[in-house]
């Protein structure tokens, strides 16, 4: 699966049925502007190969004969996926083409697709069979109004189970759901859908916002702010101290994994809350340094402190305008070791 709306913009596409690779013949054929491919380089493909597929011998390939080579061309990579531990090892390497190549090894390989970079991950997601059978038990216990330990036909839609009958989860057929037929049939049902393996190719673009915003509370603060030089440096690949689309280009991923069992899941709704501007009050350091951080974004500037500004300035040790919780800490230590 792609997780894309549209994929009309991405330069790799999953090719493994009929119409895929039909939409990928079009797409490239599209792209050079003609109805067939010229010479085996606009494939990254040996010319032996390319006269294997020229079934018209006319020297060139057109989209039912591209189709054809991407159906039954021999694999240029091969990677070797395990979900337990999760890892993803790079295996052989065509020696037939140079679109291929190893730039980063390690449990997360990067792969250099005809000049694209590839992130290949393995997640293992066991876990989310306990989360589902756990949430349709909760669901159950909530919709079980009358208390009598089972659920009857009216009581059972609360359970909100798309897809899932009422006969479904009544496995004994008394017109009784039970916690226990709940918990074996989403168990089972987890188990069934977990037999499979999804790859999902991913665009993980970059975003300046969120490259700056170090906190991820949605907010850029003065801090960040200042630091948004050295992160532009660090990104600006040619030194011409400007930010290139190509220097935020994004990096692909090829995501190897179970099917996610719920629609809903309590961890990515945490990580989404967590780009909503929640932002966490400290709890540590001096009162007054706490009281004074109005903004809660764990500096004190000038306009926030209540003192003179000769103690701002004395407090403030590295000179930068702002009092970091360190800082007052250290103030802090020194006005108990006074006398």
């Amino acid at each position: 699966q792609e997780a894309m709306n549209s994929t009309n913009s991405l330069p790799l596409m999953l090719a493994t049925t009929e119409e895929e690779r039909t939409q990928a013949a079009e797409r490239l054929l599209g792209h050079i502007g003609s109805e067939e491919l010229s010479s085996p380089e606009s494939l990254g493909i040996p010319e032996r190969f390319f006269r294997a597929f020229d079934l018209d011998r006319n020297g060139g390939l057109n989209k039912d004969e591209i189709v054809r080579y991407l159906e039954k061309a021999p694999a240029q990579l091969n990677l070797h996926v395990s979900l337990a531990p999760p890892l993803v090892n790079v295996g052989r390497i065509s020696r037939t083409t140079e679109m291929v190549s190893l730039v980063t090894e390690g449990r997360r390989p990067v792969v250099d697709m005809a000049g694209v970079p590839v992130e290949c991950v393995a997640r293992n997601r066991s876990a989310d069979l306990q989360d589902q059978v756990g949430l349709f038990k909760t669901r159950a216990m909530i919709a079980d109004g009358d208390k009598n330990g089972y659920l009857d036909q009216g009581e059972f839609a609360q359970l909100q189970a798309t897809g899932t009958t009422f006969q479904d989860v009544d496995m004994d057929g008394n017109e009784q759901v039970t916690r226990e037929e709940v918990d074996l049939y989403f168990s089972l049902d987890g188990l069934a859908a977990q037999s499979r393996l999804v790859v999902t190719l991913s665009d993980e673009a970059k975003v300046l916002f969120n490259l700056l915003d170090s906190t991820t509370d949605n907010r850029l603060t003065q801090r960040e702010i200042r630091n948004a030089g050295q992160i532009i440096r660090d990104f600006d690949r040619d030194g011409d101290a400007a930010l290139s689309p190509q220097e935020l280009a994004s990096r692909f991923r090829f995501t190897f994994s179970q099917p996610e069992l719920l629609e809903f899941r309590p961890d990515a709704n945490m990580n989404a809350n967590s780009r909503q501007g929640f932002v966490r009050e400290e709890t540590s350091g001096p009162l007054w340094f706490r009281r004074m951080d109005r903004n809660l974004d764990g500096d004190l500037s000038w306009r926030e402190f209540l003192g003179p500004r000769s103690d701002f300035e004395e407090i403030d040790q590295d000179g930068d305008g702002l009092i970091t919780l360190q800082e007052a800490e250290q103030a802090e230590s020194k006005r108990d070791a006074a006398p």
